[in-house]
C-alpha cells in the first residue's frame, strides 16, 4: 500500500467530513495532516459526488496552490491562521477572483471578478482555501 493511500485512510479515519474548524487546524498545526492532503482528501469526495450536481465549479489546481503556500508559511515558523487549511465552496453570487460569478445565470457565465469580494478576501488572508462554486 502506498504512503499516500495510507495517509487517505488515516485522514478518513479522523472523522474530518464532520469535523470543527477548531479540530482540522489544530491537526494542521500539530504537523498531523498538510493543507496540501486535506485538499486533495476533500477533491476525492468530491469527485466522487459529482452526480449530486453541488459545485458550478471548481478548481483543484488553485486549492492546491494555496494549501501549498499555507504548508509553507506553517514551515516557516508562523502561527496558523484561525481558518488554515479549512475548504470552503463560496455561492455563486460572491465575488471570488479566479472563478466565474454567474449568480446560476447562463448569460453571466463568462464574468469573471478581477478580484474577491471584501469578506472571501477576509477568509483566505485567515487561511481558508476557495475550492469552488456553488
Amino acid at each position: 500500500m502506498s504512503n499516500a493511500v495510507e495517509k487517505n485512510n488515516w485522514i478518513e479515519s479522523q472523522g474530518l467530513a464532520n469535523a470543527s474548524v477548531d479540530a482540522i487546524t489544530k491537526l494542521i498545526h500539530e504537523r498531523k495532516v498538510s493543507c496540501e492532503e486535506l485538499v486533495h482528501h476533500y477533491f476525492d469526495t468530491i469527485e466522487k459526488q459529482q452526480s449530486l450536481n453541488t459545485f458550478i465549479s471548481t478548481d483543484k489546481a488553485s486549492a492546491i496552490q494555496q494549501a501549498q503556500y499555507w504548508d509553507k508559511y506553517l514551515l516557516s515558523g508562523k502561527p496558523c491562521p484561525a481558518l488554515m487549511g479549512i475548504l470552503i465552496a463560496v455561492k455563486d453570487n460572491i465575488h471570488v477572483a479566479g472563478f466565474s460569478n454567474s449568480a446560476g445565470t447562463p448569460a453571466l457565465a463568462d464574468f469573471k471578478p478581477q478580484s474577491s469580494a471584501p469578506i472571501i478576501q477576509k477568509l483566505i488572508d485567515h487561511g481558508a482555501i476557495i475550492v469552488g462554486k456553488t
